[in-house]
């Protein structure tokens, strides 16, 4: 006999948080914050609050030329006196054995939390500071009036780089996570991303509407993945922080936006309007989840505790205000975060060796490859530097939506992508690095790998060619029959962050590009490898044909009411499959022409004897590549 012993229960456990805090990305319409305590203090008039890195302490400076820090429960532990300066921003550092308060003297003050003394301060400035950002690697950033950033090291004091790029005051600074970058604006509307560490300005981000003319404040998510900054013409820009551009808008009625801050898990901004009121906002979906009523003053400082259970905001009153956020899920998703990241526990020891034969038996099997992924042709003398290539493959929906069976999943959806992700690159000649594969992708993903693919169009100048290879849900919107392509975590029921075929079609083709090819393994009437979204109603429909403008040409794997069927035995689906079976019979040498008629004929075929279904592709191609587009060789 003999005994195995594992942390099955742990990993369980672990998935089972994760699987419960990442099915709140998309939940949240509204959210309850509840005012946990208002602490007032005589003639303080609040200007500026930060939370300590731990949150056991926050800190808030006044009008009284005083700074006070707290602990969580409100008690007064310090208040710093003597600076004689109106300090404007704060922050603790890393260590939380200092605070540091920036204002009109041009200094930044370094007090002693146990002493409660000043300790150093930092000069350099030639104007009042405006801001302050710490990383966690040591690094103090000081955002000023006379235009510069400097950074200084906090373990001595030492001043080793200044920043200088904005043409106005820089108002705000933030880093990420990590520290390796760093984010600044001015109100001359622009947004400088700088390598930390060396100084390098890496991009410079402006928003092309004229009207916003004034950049009020900016955040950079702590993943490092965002940015947004706030403008004059109450407007919320957000950008792809690693491609710069623009991703998506928040509009608001109540504005300007004085301050700031994303959720420390990055998933939702917090607002401060001159308006008397604060707002928070689902960071992915643009959509207000709270606003507060009007507080008796502008919203002056605000600040999300590091855990994510409780916020501050100030509003030029002798009052900081403390809140309930908890309903936004933010501690439940940074454990989320925090077990995900953590290496899988290994096994521990074997009280008792197993029989050979057993261990043999209880091995799983290797799972046989179809033939298209054996002896995949390697055609390329060399890669193609202006080929680009997006790769889909969504299979698992029913793990990233709530109330969807398995049954809803694209059965070899991931299997797919990956092999077609083989043939580009050993077949279309595609180099690796301009490929962008998603498995399982998000609205975000998606929008952002298309944003993206636009933008390398756009800096080829016409020299590009685009391959798009997606495998997963197609829907179709109900009353205007438009077809969309699903990420894992959009509904049916609401199609706002799915991806419109249109859309895509258009932001494609918006620059002078060679051509573009797109390959479609998905239905848009409603029906799906094994179950669509449209079933539990019994319903299908005809999706709306689209028109197709510039070099694009689209297969797409059926037609009309059809569904896109698997091929269960080669693993794939039946148009992947037959697709890459004659990249791969012809080692590449294929025209489009040739390549539409091989697909109508063998998917057909195939699917009425494998599937007893019809399945018949279609080619859709704009009419100014007329008949030319059947002599393109692969």
């Amino acid at each position: 006999m003999y005994q195995i012993f594992t942390n099955v229960n742990l990993i369980n456990m672990r998935l089972g948080i994760l699987t419960l805090a990442l099915s709140l990305v998309c939940q949240f319409v509204t959210a309850q914050v509840n005012l946990l305590e208002k602490v007032e203090t005589r003639n303080h008039a609040v200007i500026a609050v930060a939370y300590s890195p731990q949150g056991n302490l926050y800190a808030t400076s006044g009008y009284d030329q005083t700074i006070i820090i707290r602990n969580t429960k409100g008690e007064m532990l310090k208040r710093l006196k003597g600076h004689n300066d109106m300090v404007k921003c704060l922050a603790f550092s890393a260590d939380e054995k200092y605070l540091l308060g920036g204002g009109d003297k041009k200094v930044v003050y370094v007090w002693d939390i146990a002493t409660g003394t000043l300790s150093n301060t930092l000069k350099g400035h030639k104007a009042d500071i405006l801001a302050l950002a710490v990383s966690a690697n040591g690094l103090l950033a000081s955002a000023s009036s006379d235009k510069t950033i400097k950074l200084w090291q906090l373990a001595d004091g030492t001043l080793f780089r200044t920043l200088e790029n904005h043409e106005s005051a820089v108002n705000s600074v933030s880093f990420n996570q990590a520290g390796t970058i760093l984010v600044s604006s001015c109100s001359e509307n622009t947004v400088n991303v700088w390598d930390a560490k060396t100084g390098f300005l890496i991009s410079v981000l402006r928003d092309s509407d004229k009207k916003g003319r004034e950049l009020l404040c900016s955040a950079q998510s702590p993943d490092g993945k965002w940015i947004a900054a706030a403008n004059t013409n109450n407007k919320i820009v957000i950008w792809d922080a690693s491609a710069g551009y623009k991703l998506r808008e928040i509009t608001y009625k109540d504005g300007p936006v004085m301050v700031m801050q994303y959720s420390p898990d990055s998933r939702f901004i917090l607002t401060g309007m001159a308006s008397e009121t604060f707002a928070i906002w689902n960071a992915e979906t643009t959509t207000q989840v709270f606003e507060s009523k009007a507080m008796g003053d502008k919203t002056y400082s605000i600040a999300f505790s590091p855990t994510g259970d409780k916020m501050l905001t100030s509003h030029y009153t002798n009052a900081v205000y403390v809140w309930d956020i908890k309903s936004l899920g933010i501690p439940a998703y940074l454990e989320a975060l925090k077990e995900k990241a953590k290496p899988a526990p290994k096994p521990e020891a074997i009280v008792a060796a197993a029989p050979v034969a057993a261990v043999i038996a209880a091995a799983p099997k290797p799972v046989a490859k179809a033939d298209i992924d054996i002896n995949i042709p390697e055609v390329c003398a060399a890669k193609v530097a202006t080929r680009y290539a997006l790769i889909i493959g969504n299979e698992d929906y029913n793990s990233n939506q709530m109330g969807l069976s398995a049954e809803v999943n694209v059965d070899f959806a991931i299997n797919d992508a990956m092999s077609f992700n083989q043939y580009a690159q050993k077949v279309f000649c595609i180099p690796a690095e301009n490929i962008i594969l998603l498995k399982n992708a998000k609205a975000v993903e998606m929008h952002r790998a298309i944003e993206k693919l636009s933008l390398l169009a756009e800096l080829s100048g016409g020299k590009a060619e685009l391959v798009v290879y997606y495998a997963g849900h197609g829907f179709p919107d109900e009353v205007t029959k438009e077809p969309y392509i699903m990420p894992v975590d959009v509904s049916g029921t609401d199609l706002r962050f799915a991806v419109s075929l249109k859309d895509m079609y258009q932001k494609l083709t918006q620059n002078p590009v060679q051509r573009v090819t797109i390959f479609l393994d998905a239905c848009f009437s409603g029906g799906a490898r094994n179950q669509g979204l449209l079933a539990a109603r019994g319903v299908k429909m005809t999706p709306k044909q689209q028109d197709i403008i510039g070099n694009l040409i689209v297969f797409s794997a059926s037609s009309a009411q059809e569904s896109s069927l698997p091929y269960r035995e080669k693993e794939h689906g039946m148009f992947t499959y037959v697709l890459l079976k004659k990249l791969q019979d012809t080692k590449g040498k294929v025209t489009y022409g040739e390549m539409s008629e091989y697909l109508k004929l063998e998917v057909g075929k195939r699917s009425i004897l494998i599937n007893d279904k019809p399945q018949n592709p279609e080619i859709n191609i704009s009419p100014s590549i007329s008949e030319d587009w059947k002599t393109w060789e692969f």
